[in-house]
């Protein structure tokens, strides 16, 4: 996002214009108004990151050591950003290419889904392990 302010003619990925209003039109007409969105994308996109980070500090020193809680944790924090802002898409009072705006997050989905599934598979065979007698109940 932070490339897309500096140095693209759009707004973001998969929006050109805003009401038919090109980022250079909206430069020359109202320059206030296009310094609040660039200022709301570079924010957005420093929220993602820390996000990221947080997800990946949570695996990584959570997750590893078989802490159920830094697995939901890192789960949910994709998980709610995700049911946060998909819905808005729908009702978009903008026009937006919906595979280059939205295609990134859907590409990292199964991503997320199968590291998801494979972390807490991981983690029941650390609470249970295989041949461990007390794991079968006797």
């Amino acid at each position: 996002m932070v490339y897309r302010v500096f140095f693209s003619p759009g707004f973001e990925a998969g929006v050109e214009t805003l009401g038919g209003v090109t980022r250079a039109e909206l430069a020359s007409t109202n320059h206030e108004l296009l310094h609040y969105v660039d200022h709301l994308q570079i924010n957005i996109a420093g929220l993602m990151l820390a996000a990221g980070i947080a997800v990946i500090a949570l695996s990584w020193f959570g997750v590893r050591r078989g802490e159920r809680w830094a697995l939901f944790t890192a789960i949910s924090i994709p998980v709610v950003f995700l049911a946060h802002s998909l819905p808005i898409h729908q009702t978009a009072a903008f026009s937006f290419d919906a595979i280059q705006h939205l295609g990134p997050g859907v590409v990292w989905l199964p991503a997320l889904i199968i590291g998801g599934g494979l972390a807490y598979h991981g983690l029941r065979s650390v609470d249970h392990p295989v041949g461990d007698a007390s794991a079968d109940g006797d």
